[in-house]
């Protein structure tokens, strides 16, 4: 990855990239771990409707310390002075179709997972999703839009300005039980998501 970096000219990442793959490796052992007991199966019933998992399998977890299947994710948050190279390192992993981890032509580092980088604004019913009178799921929220994929924010601010706003005042609790685990369960009048 270094050899890649240097060759293509990225300035300033090569203390940082060891942590980029460290934490992708930990999504993938983790998709590897928990994806064989996801409930969630694509339907082509409905609009959003997903592409299958890319790591969706039928084996049971490999990791389970105390028989609980555990959640080896490791995340990142990063802060530095403008021009460090932040936005670089999530363009050069995270572009949709682009970045190392959506292009499945770059076979030696790249795996075509769904990866996306999230909007400048959003709201809890964009990233969670939310119900009609009917019960059905309303749009196609972001996280089951990425199920098995990377998802980052350039600005972390655009996260947490959403729960300053009345219609997405539990976005920061529903955010904290999806990094925590993976999985979200919002539960509302007409049904639940």
């Amino acid at each position: 990855m270094t050899e890649y970096v240097e060759r293509n000219h990225y300035v300033d990442v090569a203390d940082k990239v060891p942590v980029f793959l460290c934490s992708i490796g930990t999504h993938i052992f983790n998709g590897l771990n928990k994806c064989g007991t996801c409930p969630f199966i694509p339907s082509e019933e409905k609009d959003f409707a997903i592409d299958a998992c890319i790591l969706r399998h039928d084996s049971a977890p490999v990791y389970t310390p105390m028989s609980h299947v555990a959640d080896t994710r490791l995340h990142i948050l990063m802060r530095g002075m403008k021009g460090s190279g932040k936005s670089v390192l999530i363009q050069l992993f995270l572009s949709p179709r682009t970045g190392l981890l959506a292009n499945a032509l770059n076979a030696d580092i790249g795996m075509g997972f769904r990866t996306d980088i999230g909007p400048n604004s959003i709201t809890e019913a964009g990233m969670f999703g939310s119900v009609d009178e009917e019960g059905n799921i309303m749009g196609r929220p972001l996280a089951r839009e990425m199920c098995g994929g990377f998802l980052g924010f350039e600005e972390f601010s655009s996260i947490t300005d959403a729960g300053k706003k009345e219609h997405s005042t539990d976005i920061k609790n529903q955010l904290l039980t999806s990094t925590d685990n993976g999985r979200v369960k919002k539960v509302m009048r007409a049904g639940w998501v």
